[in-house]
């Protein structure tokens, strides 16, 4: 699967986008985390001054200031006035769950809310006593309408009590609001991340295209010098990093490819050439020596003929004395033919004297050609 650079180099940008979206969607969710307890956690002093106010009104009643009704509506009405937030108000109700001043919904005031359920079948009231009576106090999470919906949502809410008139003072804060609050405040954050990311990604991708290409075209340039074609050029060589280096020595590689195969070419051709040269040198030599051996076997026929010549004059010359002997009257006459045979056979002589000064001649003549045969194969050879 990661076999190539390319693909480990995009496993890192993959990854890299992994860890970035985590640890944006943890940041995001701790964050929101804490601002649910932060909103949790702010509704502690608003009941904790609701429960003052009751406990000042509780004081001037026991101070005899106020009578105990006029101390207990002073600090209902006060309460149930008070607002926070966008949706923020207070209840109270007491121990056996009957609401005894509700902030947002004045028709519940009186009204035994024991057996109210919300769409999860939540006993609301009955949950906010049990946490009463096992803390005196605490959260308790159910789903309420909004003051101005019919529709229930989620919420927390804190309950305290106080004792002495078994008021249990209450608040909550909706869920969504939280939600609403939280993307609201996340939007530029959030923005400048995805911006951020974006960024980051494109110069990733750049780097990473930067390294890939220039590798994957000096990978086709090795292959292409493997087969044997020097034709296309190595690019990305006018880098100063590391990739110009290995395309610059590609190049190298490219260059001692061209000028070896110049070499056999040329090698080649020299080698052709001489072929070529040696076959005309081998012809003329062989057409040499049939004309040498054709004058030779003349020379030969006519040394031959010559000789058969001189011996016919000999027998003639034989005769001539033996007729010289025989009849006298003929003598002036022998005496001229013998002259005749004598010059004759010195033109004989120096004939055959010629024709062994031309043997001679043939042979050094043959023996020069041979030589200047050896000479130039020796040359071509080298």
């Amino acid at each position: 699967m990661f076999n190539t650079v390319k693909s480990k180099l995009y496993s890192l940008l993959i990854l890299f986008c992994l860890i970035f979206f985590s640890s944006l969607g943890y940041g995001f969710y701790n964050e929101y985390n804490v601002r649910h307890n932060l909103n949790q956690q702010a509704l502690i002093p608003i009941v904790e001054q609701s429960i003052s106010i009751i406990k000042t009104n509780y004081d001037q009643f026991k101070a005899g200031t106020k009578t105990e009704q006029e101390a207990k509506t002073t600090a209902l009405e006060i309460i149930s006035k008070l607002r926070y937030g966008t949706s923020g108000y207070l209840w109270v109700n007491d121990s056996n769950n009957v609401m005894i001043s509700h902030g947002a919904k004045a028709a519940l005031n009186g009204k035994d809310l024991s057996g109210l359920q919300d769409p999860d079948g939540v006993y609301i009231f009955k949950e906010m006593m049990k946490v009463i009576n096992a803390n005196g106090k605490g959260f308790v999470s159910y789903k309420w309408d909004r003051p101005d919906s019919d529709t229930p949502v989620a919420k927390v809410s804190y309950v305290d009590r106080f004792a002495p008139w078994d008021f249990i003072v209450g608040t909550g804060v909706y869920t969504d609001d939280v939600v609403t609050a939280f993307f609201s405040d996340l939007q530029t954050p959030l923005i400048i991340s995805i911006i951020l990311f974006l960024v980051i990604v494109a110069v990733a991708y750049k780097i990473i295209n930067s390294i890939v290409i220039p590798i994957s075209n000096i990978t086709n340039a090795m292959q292409n010098l493997s087969a044997g074609n020097t034709d296309a050029e190595v690019s990305d060589q006018h880098r100063s990093d590391e990739i110009g280096e290995m395309a610059k020595a590609v190049e190298g590689f490219r260059q001692t490819a061209i000028e070896q195969k110049t070499l056999e070419v040329e090698k080649d051709a020299t080698s052709k050439s001489g072929q070529e040269r040696q076959v005309y040198i081998d012809s003329l030599i062989s057409n040499f020596r049939t004309i040498i051996t054709d004058g030779l076997e003349n020379v030969s026929k006519n040394s031959s003929d010559m000789k058969n010549s001189a011996d016919a004059l000999s027998s003639i010359s034989n005769a001539t004395s033996e007729q010289a002997n025989t009849a006298s009257s003929a003598s002036e006459e022998a005496s001229t033919n013998v002259g005749t045979v004598a010059a004759a056979a010195e033109e004989l002589s120096t004939s055959i004297a010629e024709i062994t000064r031309q043997v001679e001649q043939t042979n050094e003549i043959v023996q020069k050609a041979t030589d200047t045969t050896e000479m130039t194969n020796q040359q071509i050879v080298s």
